[in-house]
């Protein structure tokens, strides 16, 4: 029963801990309420109901009670003004949390567009994630995973080439290559695409289940494991054929003069992709390597040292300065005529705003016992 409670409450505490993180890359401008209306209601209801209670409270007499009973408090005994001030804060605290609980159920919607067409500069590029098996390591020099690396380090480069109009195409590979979104013109669509992808695979279900019993605090989450039958490599050549593929068959990038595609990898690959990298330079697509580095020591493997003979550049994730290189390598590229069409998009966040509700309550009740063990009074 012990057991249940304590993954009952890791769960919760992953749940909360993954919506204040999301939270803070929504655009709130872009967020709309198709249900305000009903929200309002509820809110003015239960603001309703507390006002009568209010008053039952002050006009109706308990039948427990008797007029004239009981004894004055002296002003000594009686709560100062800071304790009267600090015994109110959880109330406030929780009357937050009952605010954003009606924001989340007001149903609030990320990136509502109108379908209309237009023609914008875009720079064309794939960006190719690495999740096999040993992305699941130790970053050199910290107590995180080289996949958390690669995710929080494409995340910021997303951040960063955000309003600039890039049609992307985001992939991820192992053993095979596997496509999760196409080419779009679109960075919130594509920001929340890359954010949810998984950062590993090379387990199966059972095997993941097994070990999160026993380790429920291991330093990637269970969440971000995904069980693909049979991979746990890193055959990057047959990903580069892929993406090649992608492009021949591509109307918009046969116009364009420069393409790239963002590699964000720790680089030990099953093999060197000689010809694919040929490939790559022959089409005039130019790869850029995020490199998650896999020690202190000065080896550098060859799909980093030799990437420069495509006419391609890798960045070091351990220089600071290596995404604002990557950032300013891409925007030096010729920009090319798109037509996009925006459609209706909603992307459901009422589940944020609802586990960020459930945070402030935990805060509240937290406070609430210190208040009352710090200044409360006992007989």
């Amino acid at each position: 029963m012990t057991d249940n409670w304590l993954e009952t409450w890791r769960s919760l505490v992953v749940l909360v801990g993954d919506a204040v993180s999301r939270f803070t890359y929504i655009d709130l401008s872009q967020v709309s309420y198709p249900d305000s209306d009903w929200a309002m209601k509820l809110g003015l209801t239960i603001f309703a109901l507390f006002v009568l209670k209010l008053i039952g409270t002050r006009m109706i007499r308990s039948k427990h009670s008797r007029r004239h009973s009981g004894h004055e408090i002296s002003r000594s005994e009686r709560r100062g003004f800071i304790s009267r001030i600090l015994f109110l804060v959880p109330k406030l605290i929780g009357l937050t949390a009952l605010g954003v609980a009606l924001i989340a159920i007001a149903n609030p919607l990320l990136n509502y567009r109108q379908t209309k067409t237009e023609i914008v500069k875009s720079r064309i590029r794939v960006d190719l994630k690495d999740i096999s098996l040993s992305m699941e390591a130790g970053f050199v020099g910290s107590n995180i995973s080289k996949a958390q690396v690669a995710f929080e380090s494409h995340v910021q480069f997303l951040k960063m080439r955000q309003g600039k109009g890039d049609r992307t195409s985001f992939w991820l590979f192992s053993d095979n290559p596997h496509l999760v979104e196409d080419f779009i013109v679109d960075d919130d669509l594509y920001f929340w695409q890359v954010y949810d992808a998984p950062w590993v695979t090379g387990y199966d279900q059972q095997t993941l289940d097994n070990f999160f019993t026993i380790n429920p605090n291991y330093y990637i989450p269970k969440e971000r494991f995904v069980p693909i039958f049979r991979e746990s490599g890193t055959n990057i050549a047959d990903a580069l054929k892929a993406i090649i593929k992608q492009f021949d068959n591509d109307p918009v990038s046969q116009k364009a003069k420069d393409k790239s595609v963002l590699i964000i990898t720790d680089a030990e690959v099953a093999t060197f992709p000689q010809d694919e990298l040929e490939g790559l330079r022959q089409r005039k697509i130019v790869p850029y390597i995020i490199w998650i580095e896999t020690s202190l020591n000065s080896y550098i493997p060859d799909f980093i040292s030799r990437i420069n003979e495509y006419g391609g550049f890798y960045f070091d994730i351990q220089d600071k300065g290596s995404l604002d290189r990557a950032y300013k390598a891409i925007d030096k590229m010729e920009a090319t005529e798109v037509k996009v069409e925006r459609k209706l998009v909603k992307i459901n966040v009422f589940q944020i705003f609802l586990a960020i509700s459930v945070l402030i309550v935990l805060v509240a009740v937290f406070t609430g016992l210190l208040a009352e063990i710090f200044l409360g009074t006992y007989p």
